[in-house]
C-alpha cells in the first residue's frame, strides 16, 4: 500500500470519528457553523478574504453548483442567504463540513489556499462518494 493510500485511509478514519456522532440535518448544520468560523479564520490567516469565492469552489467541486445556484433550490431551514441551508442531503452537508475542516488542516500544514481546496475537495468526493 502506497504512503498516499495509507494517508488517505488515516484521514478517512479521523473524519469518520469526527463526523459519525452527528446524524440529522440540523445537527450536521450546527456542527458546520463552528467549522465554518475556523475555516474563515484559517483563510484570513493566509491573506485570503474572498470567502464567497472559496465557498463556491467547494460547492461547485462537491455539489456541482455555486452558492447562487444552490439558493435557487428549496430552503431546508435557517437563513435564506446561506447557500448550505439549501442542501437537503445530510451526507452532502457533511461533505462540505469535512472539506472545510480539511482545508483548515492543509493550510496549517503550509499548502496554498488553492491547493488546500483542490486536495480537500478530492478527498471529500472520494470519502462521500460524490
Amino acid at each position: 500500500m502506497s504512503s498516499a493510500t495509507k494517508k488517505l485511509k488515516a484521514l478517512k478514519g479521523i473524519a469518520n470519528k469526527k463526523f459519525k456522532k452527528v446524524k440529522g440535518w440540523g445537527q450536521v448544520r450546527s456542527a458546520g457553523k463552528e467549522i465554518r468560523k475556523e475555516y474563515s479564520n484559517a483563510l484570513r490567516d493566509v491573506g485570503e478574504t474572498n470567502f464567497r469565492e472559496w465557498s463556491n469552489k467547494i460547492y461547485e467541486g462537491l455539489l456541482g453548483k455555486d452558492g447562487k445556484g444552490l439558493r435557487k433550490g428549496k430552503l431546508v431551514s435557517g437563513d435564506p442567504r446561506i447557500a448550505r441551508n439549501y442542501v437537503p442531503e445530510t451526507t452532502k452537508l457533511k461533505a462540505v463540513n469535512f472539506t472545510e475542516d480539511r482545508v483548515i488542516q492543509l493550510l496549517k500544514d503550509g499548502a496554498s489556499a488553492d491547493k488546500a481546496h483542490e486536495d480537500a475537495i478530492a478527498e471529500a468526493r472520494e470519502k462521500f462518494e460524490l
